[in-house]
């Protein structure tokens, strides 16, 4: 170890007296360094593997031969000082337990670096069967399905010579299943699938019909739903791939529509929210106006009707108008740029409310069913919805109460709120002001929604490489609720077949 170095550790915590883990386990720990100089750091990070191995010789001399094989479970990566920047990456520090702030520079002293990963979980099965018909024998070189998870977003700015283009991709998972190998290298298995008759096949197929059977296990991780916007989609894919000699190669693909599954409670979602503005007139007007507005809870399912209280009292000169909407907002994220896409998804205006009156309202907005759910744990995008009330105020600016609203799939069960004791109460207890961030969305008060991406947990970007990109899944922190992953499976619903259109 280098001088420089008096003391480099990795600790880890126990979380039974046997010291075991098992799937879905958090392992939590630090890493003590302690420098007796200053020194500069390239890169600095903890990874937490999971592998076996196999190897053996056998034979003597020219006549020796060794046969080993590898299998990867997991490769999870947390950085505490990420590499050296390239294009759209983050700044490279991260916070430590202390709350300083880090650098490619560390300082003389002891320095002590938390981590937390969350071993993978088995996922959701996905089942299927490829389908292939040929007239007559042919050759294959190789002939697999795969199964992915990505993200992408890209936009263009400027024009002429001042034309940029902005991208960042993500990727969750690629699974991959040979029903006949690629050409066999040293230590290689057989190329050759047993088929559902039980048939064993090499390179060669031979006339008929052919059933060939898959089977997938998705990565149990905090993955986003399927989503397709104005900038950047998510989709899950799988692909069937025939390659032949000679010949091009014959593909084909369908989607699968990945939603989220809540696997803990969801109160936090049941909680309603409420807010009062108020405003007194000057130019145009004298008096003042008041609005206390209630929204019955946070989180909503597709197709569910949003019920909003409202208590007005228009004390001032003026009459007003009262209106409401309800605003998507879609945020891709490529590197150090944003792009932001908004798109009204309700947006009414109530009746009028004259000088000196007030009035109580129940307004009832009803969701889409094919409505996008809310998404939080992608790093390169997020949809997020902001419900506003406000009155309308001629040449004057409008008071408003802004809330931020939780959209879940329609399977999952989110009852109602029962509502004030006794019916409509005018006005309801406090909450905190919520303050409007300049050009985005206020964020979810705390608890509401799990960000599944805390920064001072898991930096980015890389804050996880390998087949589990997230080494964070379903973590449970105070305030934190675990997040929603795909509905069970049920091996009695339709299957979607694509068929392939081959050349022969």
């Amino acid at each position: 170890m280098s001088k420089s170095i008096k003391e480099f550790s990795l600790h880890y915590d126990s979380i039974n007296e046997s010291n075991t883990f098992s799937s879905g386990d958090i392992v939590e720990g630090r890493v003590v360094l302690e420098v007796t100089k200053e020194i500069k750091v390239d890169s600095f990070f903890v990874k937490l593997t999971g592998d076996a191995h196999v190897s053996w010789t056998e034979g003597s001399g020219d006549d020796e031969t060794t046969y080993s094989d590898h299998e990867r479970y997991f490769k999870l990566k947390q950085y505490f000082i990420q590499e050296s920047l390239k294009k759209g990456e983050s700044e490279k520090n991260t916070t430590l337990v202390d709350g300083e702030t880090y650098g490619p520079v560390i300082m003389q002293e002891s320095h002590v670096f938390p981590f937390r990963f969350q071993l993978p979980q088995h996922g959701d099965i996905v089942e299927g069967r490829v389908v292939l018909e040929v007239t007559k024998e042919i050759k294959v070189d190789s002939f697999f399905v795969k199964l992915t998870g990505d993200a992408h977003v890209s936009w263009t700015e400027g024009s002429g010579d001042d034309e940029k283009t902005y991208s960042d991709h993500e990727r969750y998972f690629k699974l991959k299943q040979y029903f006949i190998q690629e050409s066999l290298k040293k230590g290689e298995s057989e190329k050759n699938t047993t088929l559902v008759d039980g048939e064993t096949y090499g390179p060669v197929i031979m006339p008929g019909s052919h059933v060939f059977p898959f089977r997938f296990q998705l990565p149990q991780q905090n993955m986003p739903p399927s989503f397709k916007g104005f900038r950047g989609w998510v989709k899950y894919v799988l692909t069937v791939n025939l390659s032949r000699p000679w010949k091009s190669t014959s593909s084909t693909h369908t989607e699968l529509n990945f939603v989220l599954r809540n696997d803990g409670t969801s109160d936090h979602l049941l909680q309603p929210q409420s807010g009062t503005q108020d405003k007194k007139m000057k130019l145009f007007g004298s008096g003042k106006m008041s609005m206390n507005v209630t929204a019955e809870k946070t989180g909503y399912m597709q197709g569910e009707t949003i019920k909003v209280f409202v208590d007005i009292d228009n004390s001032s000169s003026r009459d007003v108008k009262l209106k409401y909407s309800l605003r998507q907002q879609q945020t891709f994220i490529a590197g150090r740029r944003t792009k932001r896409a908004y798109k009204d998804i309700v947006k009414e205006t109530r009746d009028r409310i004259p000088s000196g009156e007030k009035s109580k309202f129940i307004v009832d907005m009803t969701l889409p069913h094919d409505l996008n759910v809310t998404i939080e744990n992608c790093r390169i995008l997020k949809v997020q919805y902001e419900l506003k009330v406000y009155l309308d105020v001629s040449f004057a600016s409008d008071p408003e109460v802004k809330f931020p609203v939780v959209i879940l799939p329609a399977e999952q069960q989110c009852p109602p709120w029962q509502g004030p004791p006794g019916g409509f109460q005018p006005y309801p207890p406090p909450q905190p002001n919520l303050v409007p961030y300049p050009g985005e969305l206020p964020p979810p008060p705390a608890g509401l929604y799990p960000n599944l991406y805390d920064p001072t947990v898991l930096p980015y970007p890389e804050a996880a490489a390998g087949v589990y990109p997230n080494p964070n899944p379903h973590a449970i922190q105070p305030g934190f609720q675990p997040a929603p992953s795909a509905p069970v499976y049920d091996p009695n619903q339709s299957t979607k077949e694509s068929t392939p259109n081959m050349p022969y």
